[in-house]
């Protein structure tokens, strides 16, 4: 949290309504600027995670983040083949269905 409030001040300062030393009108400089705080704002607060902090949301993380969109992927697809062949798959199944009973009457 300090190093974000740092960054914010430096900002305020050192650009165009402060001292004017860096204008952010050009979006390449402005996002060179913004990737190289974000960098150093994540990594600081990385090292100052303790890792019982980690740990006690590990799980939920881990579901959160890998279980669920595994999830979702594996619904929309499904959604899709069944939209996608619906109409075949209702005939095949009848197909198979009306073997399976001829099979079973004739043995």
């Amino acid at each position: 949290m300090p190093s974000l409030v740092l960054f914010i001040l430096v900002g305020m300062i050192v650009g165009s309504t402060g001292l004017g030393l860096i204008y952010f009108d050009n979006v390449c400089t402005a996002q060179i600027i913004g990737v190289f705080a974000l960098v150093i704002i994540l990594f600081e607060g990385g090292l100052h995670t303790k890792w019982t902090t980690v740990r006690s949301v590990a799980g939920a993380s881990l579901t959160h983040h890998v279980i669920t969109p595994y999830g979702e992927t594996k619904i929309k697809e499904g959604d899709f083949l069944y939209i996608l062949v619906e109409t075949k798959y209702k005939e095949e199944l009848k197909k198979v269905l009306k073997k399976k009973s001829v099979k079973e009457k004739s043995s």
